[in-house]
């Protein structure tokens, strides 16, 4: 705990490292619009150059606030203490540079939308994969340095997280470029829709299948070890024993993925909580993936499990999770590296905020 309270003295939130009154020049501002991240980019027209810009800044911001106070003054006495965090992360900008590049190099009236959602998307993975990176590298080493680079790897993905979503919701109402569909998020909710309306016996025969499909996976690899064995407990105690409360837990989770349609498709607001946060961000990546297919990419497993539902007697289902989860690798397989490592991320510090012991 006193190493905790010696990196991180200002707390959670979007405190910045300089206090700057209201008539003072934004440094982060100043050195983003220097780069001319749009310049001859026909992708970004006029109207959404200051929207790039100012995202921009925002999520260095997001990645400045983590920081704010828990740099060693001595470490950093040969540096130039008045530069932003961001410009210690090598290249960053120059990255965002190359990302608006490639995208208007691709762009077509029918990919625009995908494309901007995109974007917005590998722009806050590399500033959270350069961030993480210095992390690791600054931070001096104490025997506590693991738990303090996992507060702080936890406070980067949730603030830049924030900063996503808010920038995601703007440029859809402002410049009518939205997330196409929501597939993987109406799937997920179909089926705990149905799940939380089933006999105890058959919600947690589908609970039990999920548990032991899920360490075959490639995603289950990246967890780290307590983290994977605590999530495999929680799911082994809602799957085998009745003194848990699993229809409760699920329909909390579906209250959150609900609320997610409602916030995408009306005024209404995203519930609080920097682990609801969290579903609202994985869900709109996993859509934004899955925007690429054509049709209904789950038809053929909520065909199945509709079925499963009604089934009498119960029929195994076991096989047909096995397979979903497959087919969802390999669409996964042909994603970026850097979504990938994004929302890696920003699932283990889900799990991380929310069942580690």
């Amino acid at each position: 705990m006193d190493s905790l309270s010696h990196y991180l003295l200002n707390g959670y939130g979007m405190s910045f490292r300089r206090s700057m009154d209201p008539e003072s020049v934004d440094p982060i501002l100043v050195q983003v619009k220097s780069v001319k991240l749009c310049k001859k980019l026909d992708f970004c027209k006029p109207k959404i150059e200051n929207f790039v810009n100012n995202y921009v800044t925002a999520v260095a911001k997001a990645v400045e606030a983590v920081f704010d106070g828990i740099l060693d003054e001595k470490s950093e006495a040969n540096q130039d203490a008045k530069a932003p965090i961001f410009q210690k992360l090598k290249g960053v900008l120059h990255d965002v540079r190359k990302i608006l590049k490639t995208a208007n190099d691709k762009v077509t009236e029918e990919k625009e939308a995908y494309l901007w959602v995109g974007v917005l998307k590998k722009i806050s993975a590399r500033f959270q994969r350069k961030a993480m990176t210095y992390i690791i590298d600054r931070i001096d080493a104490d025997k506590n340095i693991n738990e303090v680079k996992k507060t702080l790897s936890q406070k980067l993905v949730t603030n830049i997280a924030t900063v996503e979503a808010k920038a995601e919701k703007k440029m859809c109402e402002d410049y009518h470029l939205c997330l196409r569909g929501l597939e993987c998020t109406k799937a997920l909710n179909t089926v705990l829709e149905r799940l939380i309306s089933l006999s105890d016996e058959k919600m947690r025969m589908f609970i039990k299948a999920f548990y032991e499909a899920l360490p075959e996976t490639t995603f289950y690899a990246r967890l780290s070890e307590p983290t994977a064995n605590e999530l495999q407990v929680i799911l082994n105690d809602m799957a085998y024993f009745e003194s848990i409360p699993t229809k409760e837990i699920l329909t909390t989770v579906h209250q959150t993925v609900e609320n997610r349609i409602n916030a995408v498709n009306s005024d209404a607001k995203v519930m609080k909580g920097q682990d609801i946060q969290l579903v609202h961000i994985i869900l709109s990546d996993m859509d934004h993936i899955y925007s690429r297919q054509k049709g209904d990419p789950f038809h053929h497993f909520l065909d199945f499990f509709m079925e499963w539902s009604k089934a009498d007697p119960i029929t195994q289902i076991a096989a047909k999770m096995k397979e979903a989860l497959n087919e969802i690798e390999e669409v996964l397989q042909d994603t970026s590296e850097d979504l990938i490592l994004k929302m890696s991320d920003e699932v283990r510090v889900f799990l991380e905020i929310t069942v580690d012991p």
